[in-house]
């Protein structure tokens, strides 16, 4: 619609060239890309539209030269089409960005789940093969979980579960990773480091465990 009878309808109403026209609509497809909301893309092509009339008046003393405020409907019947199109196009894509975030991630601690760690693990294994480079992975339980769950409840595990992950995150060298396999169990793959060197690193991570909150029981992590 917009391309076959708003150009047209548009040349003829205000006599505009084709290229001055074809000049705005670009124009205005670009802002709309750039700002990928409708409302940001009106307050631009307004800004534009403005800036436009403004040098019309100044050098014509007139906005009818040119018919420029019969151009005003189209400038803005193809800035909300194109800004609409960009902002579902943003929302589209964000909404598969969450998908397969969530897709990857475990839903309690946000840390990759099994599938993902199982990917990352083929990588860095194919990785440390083609360079001759170390790599390692320590997998991670917490001692007496089960029994201190059904104690003190299924909200206190959950939080000893978000409180090891956000501690092993922290631990975490940045091209490490760390996820959770599933229960109590975690997974740090360790590229580029020997087993002496995944073993201080996981040393430190049982160090650091935390308690289980409100309680003076420790959530101490049993290492393979």
């Amino acid at each position: 619609v917009i391309d076959t009878i708003m150009v047209p309808a548009t040349l003829y109403a205000t006599g505009l060239t084709s290229a001055d026209l074809f000049v705005a609509y670009f124009g205005i497809i670009m802002m709309a890309g750039a700002s990928g909301n409708v409302k940001r893309t009106l307050v631009l092509a307004s800004l534009a539209w403005c800036t436009y009339a403004a040098f019309t008046l100044s050098m014509e003393g007139s906005l009818f030269h040119g018919n420029v405020l019969l151009s005003l409907p189209f400038f803005l019947v193809v800035t909300l089409f194109y800004g609409g199109l960009a902002e579902l196009a943003q929302l589209e894509r964000a909404e598969r960005e969450r998908l397969s975030h969530v897709a990857l991630h475990d839903e309690l601690t946000d840390l990759p789940n099994r599938r993902f760690i199982m990917d990352s693990l083929s990588r860095a294994l194919a990785e440390s093969t083609r360079f001759h480079s170390p790599a390692s992975c320590v997998v991670l339980d917490l001692d007496g979980f089960k029994r201190a769950n059904d104690v003190y409840g299924h909200s206190m595990g959950d939080q000893v579960l978000r409180d090891v992950a956000a501690m092993l995150t922290a631990e975490k060298r940045g091209y490490d990773l760390v996820g959770r396999l599933g229960g109590d169990e975690f997974v740090w793959i360790l590229p580029r480091a020997d087993e002496e060197g995944a073993m201080a690193a996981a040393d430190r991570s049982a160090v650091a465990s935390p308690p289980w909150p409100g309680t003076a029981m420790s959530s101490p992590a049993s290492l393979r």
